[in-house]
């Protein structure tokens, strides 16, 4: 899920994700999947917030702003 730029810290991530999980666990998904660009520290809490968990880190994996980055990987299982 993206933002725009001018939009973000207005509280909407939390408004709506947990209505985007509750379509892909009506629609039967298994697992929701989150790839963040480190350091997004913003996205990382609200990851954890609606209760995604850490899974791994790939290392320099892209590149942001002519540097390298690394990308945390997140999940959520949604059918338990």
């Amino acid at each position: 899920m993206y933002l725009a730029p001018e939009t973000v810290g207005a509280g909407l991530g939390s408004l709506i994700y947990p209505q985007l999980l509750l379509l892909l666990r009506t629609d039967g998904v298994h697992l929701a999947v989150a790839v963040i660009a480190q350091a997004n520290s913003a996205s990382v809490a609200l990851h954890e917030k609606v209760r995604f968990e850490l899974v791994g880190t790939m290392r320099e994996l892209g590149r942001k702003l002519d540097r390298w980055i690394d990308t945390c990987r997140y999940q959520l299982p949604l059918q338990r």
